[in-house]
């Protein structure tokens, strides 16, 4: 509420201290675009994003931002044991694998954008901020192995499902990151009040790294 109120407060002051500028300037836009997302070259999913902006001035705007993007991380292992055993005079190390993962992000953020006019064309750069809903995030499978170091030898082998609700999250498999993101793009007008959008949005989060985002949509003037 306290937001509510601090951007509300903003855009009243905005509007007596650029009263011309505004009046020349339509305020409110939507976007929607296909984005195509990638967390390595191996793995792509196609996804949704819309946006509703409001335009400070031709060359300045702030948008909210919410989107549904399928979300594939790939196989990966890691060590979770090594124990010395004196029967064997060796050690037992056990490792497990993290199969390939399915989930969803859901994202809600605020985006600063500044405009630009190259004849027809406007490219524009944008920084965006705000939290990520990772749906299904802690539900998947996984392979526990165990071997001998010395040989090799794998003495156990089996698969388990890993969820919130059977490790040490004890909580739900959805959870929220703050996020980060980056990115340009620009804007092919069609007519004074429809544009095509061509992006590119560099993205990561506290659970994901790098997400590369490239999406192709449109941007309509209310």
């Amino acid at each position: 509420m306290k937001v509510i109120n601090v951007v509300s407060i903003i855009l009243i002051c905005v509007q007596f201290l650029f009263p011309q500028e505004l009046s020349k300037v339509n305020r409110f836009s939507i976007n929607a675009s296909i984005r195509t997302n990638f967390i390595n070259v191996n793995n792509s999913t196609v996804g949704i994003k819309l946006g509703l902006n409001y335009n400070l001035n031709s060359n300045i705007s702030f948008s909210f931002n919410t989107a549904l993007l399928p979300t594939i991380l790939s196989e990966r292992s890691f060590i979770e044991s090594r124990d010395y055993s004196f029967a064997h005079n060796d050690y037992f190390v056990t490792k497990v694998i993290d199969y390939e993962r399915n989930f969803t992000i859901i994202p809600f953020d605020l985006s600063a954008q500044y405009n630009f006019s190259i004849s027809s064309l406007r490219p524009y750069v944008f920084v965006t901020s705000g939290y990520d809903l990772l749906i299904n995030y802690y539900s998947y499978s996984q392979k526990v192995e165990t071997y001998a170091e010395s040989t090799g030898q794998v003495l156990t082998s089996y698969d388990r499902s890993y969820s919130s609700t059977t490790s040490e999250i004890n909580g739900n498999d959805n959870i929220w990151a703050f996020s980060l993101g980056i990115g340009s793009g620009i804007y092919v007008p069609v007519s004074d009040y429809f544009l095509l959008d061509f992006s590119y949005c560099y993205h990561k989060n506290s659970y994901i790294n790098a997400v590369h985002s490239f999406g192709i949509g449109f941007k309509r003037t209310l």
